[in-house]
């Protein structure tokens, strides 16, 4: 139990600094781009994604519809190998193929 309350602190202390972080840049975002639209979703993608519940919680605390990206959303495979659990940890090595296929205009 007592490791339960720690792990508890430590998550929470966690989804506080990325609160904060994320109304960080949709106030750098407001206060310095002219034309900006008002925010209607946040899109968390990565291995944070997999924390459970952290797309509640975020909404609850900004006040925004958060969802969970899906990083295979525009990549035609024949059949993901990759596991729906562990998914979001791939995300960035996902976005660095896709970047470098374009470039080699493979896609």
């Amino acid at each position: 139990a007592r490791c339960q309350g720690a792990l508890k602190k430590i998550l929470h202390a966690t989804v506080d600094d990325l609160t904060r972080k994320i109304e960080s840049s949709l106030d750098f975002y407001r206060e310095n781009f002219n034309d900006a639209q008002a925010v209607a979703e946040i899109i968390l993608t990565g291995g944070g994604a997999n924390f459970l519940n952290v797309d509640r919680v975020l909404a609850e605390r900004l006040l925004l519809p958060i969802r969970i990206g899906n990083p295979l959303a525009n990549v035609k495979l024949p059949k993901a190998s990759v596991p729906t659990a562990t998914l979001q940890s791939y995300t960035t090595a996902i976005g660095l193929a896709l970047r470098g296929a374009r470039q080699d205009n493979i896609i």
